[in-house]
């Protein structure tokens, strides 16, 4: 599993897409300049299904931090050795690019054992098709959540993970093919809802 990349795109921050494994809903978030020059927080809601182009080749795995001051993220390139573990806080998570017609490019990244597990299945069916289908990328087709339970230390719990498959692949669209990453945005908030 891994990660994508957050890119400046006209001054702002990539937007970050995000599923709470508690309600099951999913939001992709942005921060928008206003009038004063100050960033303001939009959320849209992303109504299932959806369908995405993932940035599997591009997918990134390590060690995040949401802390007050802002994301903390410690990632390489899936296949590469994973770095130090920085600190306690740091959880392992990953990153990667999602981008839809609808929706528009965003971050995807989490440190959810819940999601993490869900993702894990998806890009073993990625890596089964990726020689059919070179130099293209998975459309994903999210028809919504599904319920299960995990062991945590305060006893059984119940959370809500993507129920997801690759529907089709298609050429690597244009904006998933920038490449400078840049600082993560303020916002970024923790996903790991089930640690």
């Amino acid at each position: 599993m891994a990660l994508g990349f957050q890119y400046n795109s006209g001054g702002d921050f990539l937007s970050s897409w995000r599923l709470n494994t508690i309600s099951g809903d999913c939001v992709i978030v942005s921060s928008e300049k206003n009038a004063s020059g100050d960033y303001e927080k939009k959320e849209v809601e992303v109504k299932f299904p959806a369908k995405f182009a993932m940035d599997f080749a591009n997918l990134q795995v390590g060690w995040l931090a949401f802390k007050p001051t802002g994301p903390s993220f410690h990632l390489v390139k899936i296949g590469e050795r994973m770095p130090a573990k920085p600190d306690d806080e740091h959880k392992q998570g990953f990153r990667l690019k999602l981008w839809s017609k609808q929706y528009g490019l965003s971050a995807f990244s989490a440190t959810s054992r819940t999601i993490s597990e869900a993702l894990d299945v998806l890009h073993d069916q990625y890596l089964r098709g990726e020689k059919e289908h070179a130099g293209k990328v998975p459309v994903i087709e999210i028809t919504g959540t599904e319920k299960v339970q995990v062991k945590t230390q305060q006893g059984l719990k119940a959370f809500k993970k993507p129920v997801w498959s690759i529907s089709s692949w298609i050429d690597r669209p244009a904006e998933l093919s920038e490449a400078a990453p840049v600082a993560e945005p303020a916002h970024a908030a923790d996903t790991s809802d089930d640690f």
